[in-house]
């Protein structure tokens, strides 16, 4: 017994130096491969869209993947133009506000650190008392998913300190989601020389709701979408006469059906009064809208929006999502017509000036359980030749 203790000690002796010897000559190697396919899945999941125009439109990549988390809504703001990115989150916030120029040079404007997760923003119109001109935006009330779910506030930025100070808070209302203010996607103003000027409105989905608030602080509901489904985002009619909201009916399970085509944009009146005849419908999950300004060639005053199609949720961890998302515009007649395809989650469009910005989510949000900066921001033009 002896002899065969002392063999087998000389051999765990030899094998705990070869062992870390073999190691030590293997790690190079080994370090490279573990490089190589971190890279594959970096390069896979960041890759930059393939964007493919309709005669009469070409698309440039402003601001690929590799910066932002979740590009939302956007404001022009001095030479740049400022997105609420909902991405970034410290220990006590998040969310943050990131200005793009147009070379898709990135700044951070405020940190996570002095915002909660935002969802929403627009710019305040002169009008609106002393906070003309300041940004508000639509915030979760605390990071992550207890303030996805929970009654969202409106805050406003401080243009002193770059800190939200609270402005109001959304009550809760009507019958979907037993009344609770969560999953906000949409804040904007009225226009300011309108029956809708000089008040907010702000949009939640877990509720089927949109809520106004004037420049007293007071929020209160505007539009219960409970009949009609889930609505996403709105803008006004040239005329300043109706406010348009997309709406997407919701299945059985209560999430929207992409491939059902029943998506719809709808009419609402200055008083909150829906008109029940869709403006539009057989759309997938129609999300934000714009009227084109004059000098987008042919297309002026036609009305541009982004179909998102699917919510993948949860997201892949490491395959990139369904590049199922579309820009349409509105053509003579009320007729959807292809603008561009080759987007994933593209819930935002603005015109800056006369080019169109479309923000692209892409696979990072919240519920869909993954966090990387793969947003991006494409800018539409309208062609020269006619």
């Amino acid at each position: 017994m002896g002899r065969y203790a002392i063999v087998l000690a000389a051999g765990a002796v030899a094998s705990s130096i070869a062992l870390p010897l073999m190691l030590v000559a293997l790690a190079p190697a080994y370090a490279r491969q573990h490089r190589s396919e971190a890279a594959r899945v970096s390069d896979r999941l960041l890759a930059a869209p393939h964007i493919k125009t309709a005669p009469g439109f070409t698309a440039r990549i402003v601001a690929p993947p590799g910066e932002l988390y979740d590009p939302l809504q956007m404001v022009p703001r001095g030479g740049a133009v400022w997105v609420n990115d909902d991405g970034g989150e410290s220990a006590k916030g998040g969310g943050r506000l990131v200005a793009v120029d147009e070379l898709g040079k990135t700044s951070v404007v405020a940190a996570p650190e002095n915002m909660l997760p935002d969802v929403g923003m627009d710019a305040a119109t002169e009008n609106f008392g002393p906070y003309g001109g300041q940004l508000f935006l639509l915030t979760q009330p605390a990071k992550g998913e207890k303030g996805l779910w929970a009654n969202h506030l409106i805050q406003r930025l401080s243009p002193d300190t770059n800190t939200l100070q609270p402005f109001c808070t959304l009550p809760s209302a009507g019958s979907a989601g037993h009344g609770m203010v969560g999953a906000g996607s949409a804040l904007w103003f009225g226009p300011q020389q309108s029956p809708f000027g000089g008040r907010i409105f702000a949009v939640t989905t877990q509720n089927d709701m949109i809520y106004q608030a004037g420049k007293d602080g007071k929020c209160a509901p505007f539009a219960d979408f409970s009949r009609y489904g889930v609505p996403l985002e709105l803008t006004f009619t040239p005329d300043h006469q109706w406010m348009l909201v997309a709406v997407t009916p919701a299945n059985a399970q209560g999430v929207p059906d992409a491939n059902a085509r029943r998506g719809m944009i709808m009419k609402v009146s200055p008083s909150g009064a829906i008109e029940p005849k869709p403006l539009v419908w057989g759309l997938r999950t129609p999300g934000g809208m714009m009227f084109a300004p004059a000098g987008f060639g042919r297309f002026g005053g036609q009305l541009f929006f982004t179909d998102v199609g699917e919510f993948e949720a949860p997201v892949p961890m490491t395959q990139p999502l369904r590049a199922d998302g579309t820009v349409m515009r509105l053509a003579g007649g009320g007729i959807p017509k292809l603008v561009a395809a080759g987007f994933i989650n593209p819930l935002h469009l603005r015109f800056i000036g006369n080019q169109l910005w479309v923000s692209d989510i892409n696979g990072d949000f919240l519920d869909g359980k993954r966090e990387l900066p793969d947003g991006f921001i494409v800018e539409i033009a309208a062609s020269a030749a006619q």
